[in-house]
Order: C-alpha cells, then structure tokens, then sequence
C-alpha cells in the first residue's frame, strides 16, 4: 500500500493548532510546509524501509480516511491499533 504522504502531511498541518493560524493567514507559506513535510517523511519512510527487516520494526498501515482534522485517529481506529500493539507485544514476551 502507498501512503499518500501530502494528505497526511495535509491532515497534519490543518490539525495542528500551532499551524492552523498558518493555514489562515498564509495558504502558499503552509502548501510549502505541506510539500516539505511530505517529502521529509517520504524520505524517512524511504530510510526506515532500508533496515526494516533486520531490526524487527514494526510498521502500522492506517487508512486515511480514519483520520479525523484536528483530533487525529478517529476513536475506533486507535482502539484498534492499540489492540493490534498489545498483541504484538504479548507474542514477543512470550
């Protein structure tokens, strides 16, 4: 699955709300931060998957339309991805 890294980065800066003012006062000025934040977890996600299997990490998908502006994951989503860590980590302790 692709992750459409500018509509996270998106979602990111409209909901935060040390950048919503941002996003109010200066459109370009937060389409550019939106644009540099993308590609900057592109590149980290680029970067993790380089390693990924020799350390063991553990990579969550979520859709993205389980995001909620302003809030984040919406409340189903993070229940189960709490969940699903749980799981994880109780297979691995064992």
């Amino acid at each position: 699955m692709n992750v459409d890294f500018e509509a996270l980065a998106r979602a990111w800066v409209e909901g935060s709300p040390r950048s919503r003012e941002l996003v109010r006062s200066d459109p370009e000025r937060a389409d550019r931060l939106v644009l540099r934040l993308a590609r900057a977890l592109e590149e980290r996600r680029r970067q993790e998957s380089a390693g990924l299997d020799e350390r063991g990490d553990l990579v969550i998908q979520v859709d993205r339309s389980r995001f909620v502006p302003g809030v984040g994951l919406d409340e189903e989503a993070l229940d189960e991805v709490t969940r699903y860590i749980e799981e994880v980590a109780r297979g691995n302790a064992d």
